[in-house]
């Protein structure tokens, strides 16, 4: 068993500056890595963080019991839990201790991905689109190589140490996205990864509450290259305000992506919620994610999948083999048809999606379903406002907005006009999210909808609008979602 743990316990103790709590169980290995008891195996190590609901230090001996042979705790933990770390280490099971075993976790899936020397790892980060890049990345370069990408949105400063983990010596290729809730994150998960190619998708507003400014955003992305050295390679949008910053004073090579003939991708053509189309090379790709920021994530997709050699029919396979992400423009079809988009929000996505749902080629009516975007500290009243305005000038038939900020600034614009607008449109209110709440409208809201409408439904994962859509379309759906980063 020992041969095959995924690090030495020296190695660990080294890369952790950790100890052991009693010297007498220097015998130890494990297969995998949880944060999370239920998430323990027979021969798991389990690091106990503490968090902002629970401390996992609590979750010690159930994490035991379900088979963990290894755990790590914070050195500050002793006073409380010494009597059950003794009663581990007579079981012969160690506890490693260090000063903060998040950091820990951290350094220790660092130096495992250290092992894999030939492995070519790409890191993807941006305000918005980092998981539909990472996939189309994904997917395109298992045309050639054995592809590893971190499940779902595994990309927190805990979520994409426990993916790193998962690397095995058969994979030839590792993407893993990188987001933030804190500056400094990128930095941290940047330290992990080491990647030799990194891509930003974007910069936008998403948590500008956490970080107060675009410019702040942007220094914080960029840390995805702080890594780089001369052999290294990074892409950013050509149309980006920040693209000069971004390329500035990183060492390697730099790039942009985008649409358009320069980029190899000509011919466009909208092909409404059936995705895009457009040729690359002389070659026809049918991409089947819909909306014009999508094609923006394929054309960064591709600029990588170029940079790694791949030709213009395993580009196309790639493409057309990628399937939308639940909650991210989901099309579920039914009567009426769904575009589920409720995974996260921020004004620069909501603006994207309503400039789709305009331009979606439909005969019946369109019907836009606004809920409110979180993490916009001082800036949520004016981004709010700024929403309602664009949907009242969209093509939409009904406008909803669902949530106390999107209802108050309603409110606010019309005040400020002496008046309502929206004209021509049917506008509805539901500030109170809760669930029987949003049952009760959903059903009256159902009632007035007809087969043929095609609706939107756009929200930051707070309100989990996605309970709309058994209502509205008459039957149930799963959509298990984590929070975004």
């Amino acid at each position: 068993m020992q041969d095959r743990s995924l690090l030495a316990l020296q190695d660990l103790l080294g890369a952790v500056n950790g100890t052991l709590f009693n010297e007498k169980t220097r015998d130890a290995s494990f297969l995998s890595v949880c944060i999370d008891s239920r998430r323990a195996l027979s021969g798991s190590l389990f690091i106990a963080v503490p968090g902002s609901q629970s401390d996992g230090h609590a979750f010690i001996k159930d994490a035991v019991d379900k088979g963990a042979s290894l755990i790590m705790a914070m050195r500050s933990s002793v006073g409380e839990f010494g009597t059950l770390y003794e009663k581990l280490a007579d079981r012969g099971i160690p506890v490693v201790l260090t000063d903060n075993t998040l950091n820990a976790l951290q350094k220790a899936a660092g130096l495992y991905v250290s092992r894999f020397s030939a492995l070519k790892k790409i890191g993807v980060t941006g305000s918005s689109g980092k998981t539909t890049v990472k996939e189309c990345i994904g997917s395109i370069l298992s045309q050639k190589y054995r592809v590893i990408i971190n499940e779902g949105n595994l990309n927190s400063e805990t979520g994409l140490p426990l993916s790193v983990f998962k690397i095995d010596k058969t994979h030839e290729a590792a993407v893993f996205e990188m987001g933030m809730n804190r500056r400094g994150e990128i930095k941290e998960l940047a330290d992990v990864l080491f990647p030799q190619t990194a891509v930003i998708t974007n910069i936008g507003s998403a948590h500008i509450g956490i970080l107060g400014t675009k410019d702040k955003i942007a220094e914080e992305k960029k840390q995805i290259f702080s890594n780089f050295t001369e052999d290294c390679t990074g892409f950013v949008p050509a149309e980006d305000p920040y693209k000069d910053f971004l390329m500035s004073g990183v060492p390697g090579r730099m790039h942009s992506f985008g649409i358009g003939k320069e980029y190899g991708i000509e011919d466009v053509r909208d092909r409404g919620v059936k995705g895009s189309e457009f040729y690359y090379k002389g070659v026809k790709i049918d991409f089947p994610l819909c909306g014009i920021h999508n094609l923006k994530n394929a054309a960064c997709a591709l600029a990588v999948a170029e940079h790694f050699g791949l030709n213009a029919e395993e580009i196309k396979t790639g493409l057309e083999a990628v399937r939308p992400l639940a909650g991210r423009m989901q099309i579920l079809e039914g009567a009426p048809t769904v575009v589920h988009d409720c995974y996260n929000a921020n004004p620069d996505s909501m603006n994207a999606a309503v400039d789709f749902f305009d331009e979606a080629a439909h005969e019946g009516r369109k019907v836009l379903i606004l809920g409110d975007m979180g993490e916009l500290g001082a800036e949520s009243a004016s981004s709010h406002k700024k929403l309602v305005q664009r949907a009242a000038v969209s093509k939409a038939d009904i406008l909803v907005f669902a949530g106390h900020s999107f209802c108050a600034a309603y409110d606010a614009v019309c005040r400020e006009l002496s008046g309502p607008f929206a004209e021509g449109k049917r506008v509805l209110f539901l500030p109170d999210i809760s669930d029987a709440a949003l049952t009760s409208f959903g059903e009256k809201l159902a009632s007035v909808l007809h087969e043929g409408d095609l609706i939107l439904i756009k929200a930051s994962r707070s309100t989990a609008l996605e309970r709309f859509i058994p209502i509205i379309q008459k039957k149930s759906i799963q959509n298990p979602m984590e929070d975004d980063g």
